[in-house]
């Protein structure tokens, strides 16, 4: 159990072993960090999430130490994230306390916390590629990494700012954004587990998040202009977030779509197996 739970805690980068994350998205491409944290991570957690359902007692006999780890990344995430001034950074520190939350679902176990963790995973992998993007395309056009000192960048970049707006208000699970999908599962399991201590922990994380992104959105994008574009447009890259930000507000308005393609997904794995 030990090996288990420090091999999942470090290549997730839960509290207290984080530290790899936030360096690691300081230091490389956006787009580098945008696919650590939407495929390495993401496919991780769902292993973590197969070993749920083939080994229950893995959770259920120590979840006193899975929670912990749980709500020591969702708040000490969400707080680090607001300490940040580099967008690249607070990105990052947010993914720590997203993962966190999706572990809560783990832990409260049953259908309704594991497909809320199972879409709530997909969220988080669209919606940080979507982010990241936003704030990579950003940096190549103005050629400095964005602080939250950058200003109006919506007014240069209105493609980038609608996709960061809309990524951040699908990763913090506002309606009809596909993340709302996956966390109202996720309070429901929470209240059935751990009832209002859990669901208090929740709501603030949420709130935290909520300040996080409205800072990050009204500093950053919203305002006059105070930088210059200096660098050459990238078509493909803006067609890309473009096309992964109207997907995700199509999933948010139809996630009939999700939902009924993993049931057949699953029913074909069944019938294989």
């Amino acid at each position: 159990m030990c090996l288990l739970l420090l091999g999942f805690a470090l290549k997730l980068g839960l509290i207290p072993f984080y530290l790899w994350l936030p360096a690691v998205a300081a230091a490389a491409a956006p787009m580098t960090t945008a696919l650590i944290v939407s495929i390495v991570d993401i496919a991780t957690f769902a292993e973590l999430a197969e070993l749920r359902r083939a080994a229950p007692w893995v959770f259920n006999d120590h979840a006193a130490i899975w929670m912990a780890i749980a709500l020591l990344s969702m708040v000490g995430g969400a707080l680090l994230a607001l300490a940040q001034g580099e967008l690249k950074r607070m990105l990052a520190f947010s993914t720590i306390a997203d993962l966190g939350l999706l572990l809560t679902g783990l832990v409260a176990g049953g259908p309704v916390g594991l497909a809320g963790a199972q879409i709530g995973a997909l969220n988080h992998a669209l919606s940080k590629v979507i982010l990241f993007g936003a704030v990579g395309l950003a940096e190549r056009q103005i050629g400095q990494t964005v602080t939250l000192d950058t200003r109006g960048l919506a007014a240069r970049l209105p493609l980038a700012g609608a996709a960061f707006v809309t990524g951040a208000l699908g990763f913090i699970g506002v309606p009809p954004g596909f993340g709302f999908v996956g966390y109202w599962r996720l309070y429901v399991s929470g209240a059935q587990y751990g009832g209002p201590a859990l669901i208090a922990a929740l709501f603030l994380v949420a709130a935290l998040d909520l300040l996080c992104y409205a800072r990050a959105i009204h500093r950053v994008w919203l305002g006059p202009a105070q930088v210059a574009v200096s660098g050459t447009p990238a078509p493909l890259a803006q067609a890309t977030l473009t096309v992964l930000a109207v997907g995700a507000v199509l999933l948010g308005l139809y996630p009939g779509v999700f939902t009924t393609a993993n049931a057949v997904f699953g029913f074909a794995v069944a019938m294989i197996r």
